[in-house]
């Protein structure tokens, strides 16, 4: 009898996830085994903006991985973009990088489907939670466990704070706390 094999992980990766899976040298685990999408955002600048001071990977080229097949270019447009700043307020927005709010923006209109955002920033998992799409994130302490890698994260990358942030989410939006209208069913 043949064993099903699993289907890989669809992650959405932000730049800060990209960042730290270099440094911990689990970058190429993590686009072998799971299907890895950036935003354009991400892919195009966000990634550049590491601390070369204390990490300079030289395999840190989006671009190059995009054009090779080996990861995804999500980009979102002005009205998947216009769409999140329909629904959340202005301090809301201004909290989240480029990179993140396109994310949210793929994810809200359903351009990033089957996706999981995988990201180490608050504010984003809170607005992931806002919108009502809590199912739709993952921590990279949690997607290195499903690949069979264990590593030392930092906090911001464990369940514990992605459970954490995603949790003053939903309370946020269950008062109507950094919501305009509440995001389409």
């Amino acid at each position: 009898m043949r064993q099903k094999s699993a289907r890989p992980l669809l992650l959405l990766l932000d730049a800060d996830v990209v960042i730290e899976a270099h440094r911990l040298d689990v970058w190429e685990a993590l686009i072998n085994r799971s299907r890895v999408a950036c935003s354009a955002t991400v892919v195009r600048d966000e990634a550049l903006f590491y601390r070369r001071d204390q990490f300079f990977p030289t395999s840190l080229n989006l671009q190059g991985l995009v054009a090779a097949g080996r990861i995804t270019m999500l980009e979102a447009t002005t009205d998947d973009l216009c769409q999140l700043a329909a629904i959340v307020t202005h301090d809301v927005l201004e909290g989240l990088h480029a990179g993140e709010s396109e994310a949210l923006a793929l994810l809200l209109v359903g351009k990033a489907k089957g996706h999981l955002f995988c990201s180490g920033d608050r504010v984003a998992l809170r607005t992931l939670a806002l919108l009502g799409l809590s199912q739709y994130g993952t921590s990279l302490q949690k997607v290195l466990q499903s690949l069979g890698l264990t590593k030392r994260l930092p906090e911001n990358l464990t369940e514990r704070f992605f459970r954490d942030a995603l949790k003053e989410g939903q309370e946020h939006r269950l008062r109507g706390l950094g919501l305009r209208t509440l995001p389409p069913a």
